[in-house]
């Protein structure tokens, strides 16, 4: 895995072999043959979780995450979910700079 990655950021011109994934797209439906999704605009959506990659380098380290919570008698707050460590809050300078993966929920 480590060799195909070191090999995909060495080589960066190479895409000849670009693949379009819409090029055969079908649009998905529902049991009554509606297109699926939200017909209603604006689409609003809200930041639901985070997973960030704690190291020094693609070769050291971890990943963690941090997914917004009901929390009983306190109300809704982040978590940082980093192994066997389960906390309220976080760095929230580290985790816009650092986020490797957003995760938005429609409301």
């Amino acid at each position: 895995m480590e060799r195909a990655v070191d090999w995909l950021f060495s080589h960066p011109e190479e895409d000849d072999d670009v693949y379009d994934a819409n090029a055969n797209a079908v649009p998905i439906t529902n049991k009554e043959g509606k297109i699926a999704g939200h017909e209603s605009l604006p689409a609003n959506y809200r930041l639901q979780s985070v997973v960030m990659h704690k190291g020094s380098s693609l070769h050291a380290g971890h990943y963690v995450a941090f997914i917004r919570k009901d929390i009983p008698g306190i109300g809704e707050d982040w978590v940082l979910f980093n192994d066997e460590k389960v906390v309220r809050g976080g760095d929230w300078d580290e985790v816009y700079k650092t986020g490797y993966v957003f995760f938005f929920r429609r409301v």
